[in-house]
């Protein structure tokens, strides 16, 4: 069955985290001054997998990875901005 779950991100430069196989990130945004991420889940699927986020300032430079954008999410009251990306590989 379809559900929508919401996982708490930290704020680091990487992270991995454990996500139902197949889920899908929605939506990404501050819940009490803390970085979500919502995703689309089967609540029927037992596996899960290791993915892998990425939080990149407004003008941070960064490597050729491969990402794909999530969103950005404001916390501080706006004085901290981050762009949320998947990271699915890289470049050889």
């Amino acid at each position: 069955m379809k559900v929508v779950w919401k996982f708490p991100l930290t704020v680091n430069s990487v992270q991995v985290l454990s996500l139902p196989e197949g889920a899908i990130p929605l939506h990404v945004n501050a819940q009490d001054n803390e970085p979500f991420l919502w995703c689309l889940c089967d609540s029927s699927q037992p596996v899960y997998a290791d993915r892998e986020f990425r939080f990149v300032t407004t003008g941070e430079t960064f490597s050729n990875t491969y990402l794909q954008y999530i969103g950005t999410v404001h916390l501080d009251n706006g004085h901290f901005v981050a762009h949320v990306f998947e990271v699915k590989g890289s470049q050889s």
